[in-house]
């Protein structure tokens, strides 16, 4: 028996804190990119970051920072440019400890 529900809901960005809030384990987001590195292998996996938006981004400079980690090359999203659309599924948000 499958626990997920079947039509996910997907938030704004400017909800996340709200979702987290919630202590919500996974997210789904749609967002644009508006920037992207190239990928890249550390000791132990591929990685991948971006900074996206969505039409709750109407502040200059808001964005969200992803992080795409795999443990193969294969499994990272092919970003091509700037504008491409990414869906997040089941993911997760935090902040990042200094």
């Amino acid at each position: 028996m499958n626990s997920k529900p079947s039509n996910p809901t997907y938030i704004k960005l400017n909800e996340l804190e709200d979702e987290m809030a919630l202590n919500e384990t996974e997210i789904n987001v749609y967002g644009a990119v508006i920037e992207a590195s190239f990928p890249y292998q550390t000791e132990k996996s591929y990685v991948v970051t971006c900074k996206i938006i969505d039409e709750s981004s109407f502040k200059a400079g808001e964005y969200i920072n992803v992080l795409f980690l795999a443990r193969e090359f294969e499994q990272l999203p092919i970003i091509q440019r700037k504008g491409d659309i990414l869906r997040i599924h089941r993911g997760s948000f935090g902040y990042f400890k200094d």
